[in-house]
């Protein structure tokens, strides 16, 4: 006779069958429509960057104006990027929480109403608080972009689609100064049409986006609760791994920093699910952290 599976045996299968069942509702959407929709992110992005990086044109203009030294600008710059950094930390598990389309969406509104707001600023502190809030919410669009992008591609098409991705800031970057140097020349050097004319263009991306972009399947548990999807980990999981020994302690050689050590045992976790049809216990979960079992809920 056949012996009993053990629970985490099964708990394995499980998760090998939703796999596979998310693995057949990506392979229904067609290649041109998964790529357009890529594109259509990069542009959103490229919006968001247009309402950042035109502070760089706007900064001589800023100093005219007010009559402050680089020192009180660089202020502005230090406090903002802290916000930046505040809000990659706050919009991950709401990422999670709500989906990565309506997260990139009210990012995306946000930073524009932001950028509108800071062109009416009339004092530095003033203008330093909502270019930060601008940042703040900006944060937002990276991890929402990355929480989308797995569920369009299969695996063998990721890496690629995520290199593409990782250029949006690049090109926000160009377009941002070429077109707050642009609006600068029309205004005749006005910092305030420099800092809030971006706030525009990112209003009409933002209404290409929330047409294009495809909703959110409501039957989905892990757009709602932040668990384990199956193309990638959600902050819960990541959560998870840094506490436990067999992912902080498998550094290749002792030469490597903590931090090397942490991401090539990432690398390792990731690439050893198991395809559909291919689990094996022995190598998925590859650790079992106490108390805890984040990989598949229970009923």
């Amino acid at each position: 006779m056949e012996a009993e599976r053990s629970p985490e045996i099964s708990l394995v299968a499980a998760a090998g069958i939703e796999t596979e069942t998310a693995v057949r509702r990506t392979e229904t959407v067609s290649s041109t429509r998964v790529w357009f929709l890529l594109a259509t992110l990069i542009v959103g992005y490229i919006g968001i960057y247009v309402c950042r990086k035109n502070f760089s044109v706007a900064n001589p203009l800023i100093r005219a104006e007010f009559g402050v030294s680089k020192e009180r600008i660089g202020e502005i710059a230090s406090a903002s990027t802290l916000a930046y950094m505040v809000g990659k930390f706050t919009f991950g598990p709401l990422i999670d929480r709500f989906g990565g389309r309506a997260c990139f969406l009210l990012a995306m509104l946000a930073v524009a109403a932001f950028a509108g707001a800071g062109a009416l600023a009339g004092s530095l502190t003033s203008l330093m608080i909502i270019y930060s809030l601008n940042r703040f919410a900006g944060a937002a669009g990276w991890g929402s972009m990355v929480k989308l992008v797995p569920d369009w591609f299969p695996a063998k098409s990721l890496p690629l689609a995520m290199a593409f991705l990782s250029l949006s800031f690049v090109f926000g970057g160009v377009c941002a100064t070429l077109l707050a140097g642009w609006i600068a020349e029309l205004s005749h050097n006005d910092w305030r049409w420099v800092m809030g004319g971006p706030a525009l263009v990112l209003l009409a991306i933002l209404g290409a986006c929330w047409v294009i972009l495809p909703r959110t399947t409501a039957a989905r548990p892990d757009d709602r609760a932040g668990t384990d999807s199956p193309n990638g980990l959600s902050f819960a999981q990541s959560r998870e791994l840094l506490p436990s020994a067999s992912f902080g302690s498998s550094a290749p050689s002792a030469s490597r920093s903590p931090c090397c050590a942490r991401r090539s045992t990432l690398g390792r976790w990731i690439s050893s699910k198991p395809k559909a049809g291919r689990n094996s216990p022995a190598t998925w979960p590859p650790f079992s952290p106490p108390h805890s079992t984040p990989w598949v809920r229970s009923a």
